[in-house]
């Protein structure tokens, strides 16, 4: 009677707030319904009920941790593919659809380095391996985006600590 409308009530108002998140799993009602129905106490249907929304609270923590995951994904494969043209912070938050302050608070929470220094180290790492390669250091300032060799020289040296000339003759 009673005890069952009041399960419903409870697992119609859990189910909506879950539809508000769209990568969230659907709430398997029928199921948790003869879960419920065939618990013989009402101390155990309370107990089967807690169980219940605990795992699916945690389940729904767990997808809300990815959705946030997602932007910075979404961001890390966006530079992946344009490391050697210009892009900004304002680019990888058209990208995601956020707000580029708050992407960049976010990105720097979860990979410990802000936007523009993931950006270089990604150059950093292409170039040395362009490096590594046997290109020119010309040809390695172009390909991972900087027009002025002096300037990547410099910064390769401040990133990786050497020189690009002194990086090329390790591993020639």
């Amino acid at each position: 009677g009673w005890v069952v409308d009041t399960m419903n009530q409870a697992l119609s108002a859990f189910a909506a707030a879950q539809a508000g998140l769209e990568e969230l799993q659907y709430l398997h009602r029928n199921e948790i319904l003869e879960r419920l129905y065939h618990s013989p106490s009402l101390v155990s249907l309370a107990a089967e009920l807690c169980g219940i929304l605990e795992e699916k609270i945690r389940s729904t923590r767990g997808l809300i941790e990815q959705m946030e995951n997602k932007p910075v994904r979404i961001v890390r494969e966006l530079v992946a593919r344009r490391y050697m043209e210009h892009i900004s912070l304002n680019d990888a938050a058209e990208a995601t659809g956020l707000n580029p302050v708050y992407l960049s608070v976010l990105f720097k929470k979860e990979t410990g380095i802000n936007f523009k220094d993931y950006v270089v180290n990604v150059r950093m790492d292409k170039a040395k391996a362009l490096l590594r390669a046997g290109e020119s250091i010309n040809r390695v300032s172009e390909l991972v985006g900087y027009q002025d060799t002096k300037y990547f020289s410099r910064l390769f040296a401040r990133v990786v600590g050497v020189n690009p000339t002194q990086y090329k003759k390790l591993y020639q």
